[in-house]
């Protein structure tokens, strides 16, 4: 099970998932593979938990732009103002906050390229692969205003879903992943990341009760 950077240390918290970003595509590579003269082309995004290295660039990413992370932007600058490793231990947290039945579990996840530029997290259920609410979807993801459309949360997905086929970290067999109907943006980062339409809803509670779209992507082979 990896572990959360605030117990282990920067010399021990290396990103273990990188892809290279480029201006039209993108494809996993390992920094040591890099072509020689190319590098200054290349901007690399790194999928990796919370760290302490990283959380001056998340407050500051969260007084920039409040609305990129689900949980309000104030209550998370005061907690890492009063205690900041308290803060991180509790987003490193994957047990359930309460004891009802179908709590969820999940796994916060920060994307980096030398600074924080976005977050990811995965929700499930002990011992099912799925949710009281379909429309949740396992997975949510948000990316700073200054970086969209610039292939950050393409990148982000298909390095979850690269440590999740081989890490083990969550016990899911696939990910189900919602997007409203009129969200192209999202539906393109899904589906560039093997998303296949599966399910579709009129009204969504979880999308504002807007028609919504349900992609699954598989994590063990069929």
């Amino acid at each position: 099970m990896h572990q959360c950077g605030v117990t282990r240390g920067a010399a021990a918290e290396r990103p273990e998932w990188i892809l290279s970003v480029r201006s039209k595509s993108m494809h996993p590579t390992i920094p040591s593979q890099r072509k020689r003269g190319r590098d200054w082309r290349v901007n690399s995004v790194h999928l990796e938990r919370p760290r302490e290295e990283l959380l001056a660039s998340y407050a500051a990413a969260l007084k920039r732009d409040p609305g990129f992370s689900p949980r309000p932007a104030r209550e998370q600058l005061i907690a890492i103002e009063r205690d900041p490793k308290a803060f991180l231990y509790e987003l490193c947290a994957s047990a359930p906050t309460s004891d009802a039945p179908g709590a969820l579990h999940r796994l916060l996840f920060w994307l980096s390229d030398g600074e924080f530029c976005g977050e990811l997290v995965v929700r499930w259920r002990q011992g099912t692969n799925t949710l009281d609410q379909p429309t949740f979807g396992h997975v949510g993801y948000g990316v700073v205003a200054w970086k969209r459309r610039r292939g950050y949360a393409t990148a982000g997905l298909g390095l979850l879903i690269a440590r999740l086929r081989c890490s083990g970290e969550v016990p899911l067999t696939y990910l189900d992943i919602t997007t409203s109907r009129d969200n192209i943006a999202s539906q393109k980062v899904i589906t560039a990341n093997g998303g296949e339409l599966v399910d579709s809803w009129e009204s969504s509670p979880s999308h504002a009760g807007a028609p919504a779209l349900g992609y699954r992507i598989a994590l063990v082979a069929q």
